[in-house]
């Protein structure tokens, strides 16, 4: 059901038809849906020139519980963890990997490198997800099935989950969400 109607539903495709295009809403004209609303979306009854700029700790929220948010999340960690590594770089000690699994999310999401702060505040960040979900597998085996995608079983799921906080994280910060 709709969250503003508990009579009408709405059911998104199942297979890949479900990611033909950038995003599939269901709207009705009096009622968007609450998470348009919340990133301040017109409502459609009028003709908008200039939409309003806010920052709630509902947006943030959303940001990092919404299923489609938490979804690219953790595509975008796979797809870091997934790429391949530097030919010619011999031994890979997990600090030095995970500098540059978090500096290539940092990128991505941002078009920069972060500087020697941001990198030590997400290898931090993965290092404390790492041993919070090898604690509990359970909760990294519920993050990582978030949404309809596939996660890809060939990564381990503790790794994964880590890897999906980090780019909640960097996919949350201000020069991401915000145009300037």
């Amino acid at each position: 059901a709709v969250s503003y109607n508990g009579e009408l539903s709405y059911e998104p495709d199942r297979d890949e038809g479900r990611w033909r295009r950038t995003v599939y809403s269901f709207w009705k004209r009096t009622a968007p849906p609450p998470g348009v609303q919340l990133l301040d979306g017109p409502t459609r009854e009028t003709c908008v020139v200039r939409r309003p700029r806010t920052n709630t700790p509902l947006q943030a929220l959303l940001l990092l519980n919404d299923e489609t948010f938490v979804e690219a999340a953790r595509a975008l960690a796979a797809s870091v963890l997934t790429r391949p590594g530097e030919p010619g770089s011999g031994i890979d000690p997990v600090s030095a990997r995970d500098g540059g699994r978090a500096s290539e999310i940092f990128r991505r999401a941002t078009a920069r490198l972060p500087d020697a702060k941001e990198s030590t505040a997400l290898a931090g960040l993965s290092a404390r997800q790492r041993t919070r979900f090898a604690a509990d597998p359970a909760a990294a085996r519920k993050l990582v099935n978030v949404g309809a995608s596939s996660r890809g079983h060939e990564l381990a799921a503790v790794e994964l989950a880590a890897w999906t906080v980090v780019a909640q994280t960097v996919l949350n910060l201000d020069e991401v969400v915000t145009r300037r």
